[in-house]
């Protein structure tokens, strides 16, 4: 075990303090979202962490490395933001930087609330940028539904977590990325993410 007391402290510290800023980061996200017209999924307001583990032989699992928000607008309209720090099961692309990834799906029919608690939509920002070719994704570049939902990525969607029936529901997505690290307020969340999803 590492000798460096000081260098675990430290590092402790700095990751408890990074943690709060991201909290801070998501209840702003919470704030432009509503006055976009879009309310927390209620699945999403119980927890943001996601992909952990509190067992002995997962060590690697402990941390928090990915955090997630859903929001909708009516029945048709969902936005889902996954925050990204590192990977989260076994995938082969690395994250080099900590991303917020961004994904809005519009829905070919009205989706009951029972659906959004049930499913896993708000892991769709990650599951679309690993297992979806380009890979790594171009930070600030929204990608579409023809570049994300091509024969070879539903396949490979097929493969990992999502179903024919909720490819099939899909009437239009988009993602991009943006480095976390450039989102220090309110006004870089509206003119960097918004607006690349045409929100206002």
């Amino acid at each position: 075990m590492n000798n460096n007391s000081e260098a675990v402290m430290q590092s402790v510290k700095c990751l408890t303090e990074f943690y709060r800023e991201i909290g801070e980061f998501i209840r702003a996200l919470d704030r432009v979202m509503n006055d976009a017209g879009y309310s927390v999924v209620k699945a999403s307001k119980d927890s943001v962490v996601d992909a952990t583990s509190g067992t002995l032989d997962r060590p690697h699992r402990w941390l928090p490395v990915c955090f997630y928000r859903g929001y909708t607008a009516g029945s048709m309209q969902y936005f889902a933001v996954n925050i990204l720090l590192d990977r989260t099961r076994k995938e082969h692309t690395a994250v080099l930087e900590p991303l917020l990834i961004g994904c809005r799906i519009t829905f070919a029919s009205r989706m009951r609330e029972k659906s959004w608690k049930d499913s896993s939509w708000d892991d769709t920002p990650r599951d679309l940028y690993f297992y979806t070719k380009p890979v790594p994704k171009v930070n600030h570049k929204v990608y579409g539904k023809k570049e994300l939902l091509t024969t070879e990525n539903r396949k490979a969607l097929n493969e990992k977590y999502w179903g024919d029936d909720e490819l099939s529901i899909i009437k239009d997505i988009s993602l991009a990325t943006v480095p976390l690290m450039q989102l220090t307020s309110k006004t870089e969340i509206k003119e960097m993410v918004l607006k690349l999803f045409c929100i206002s």
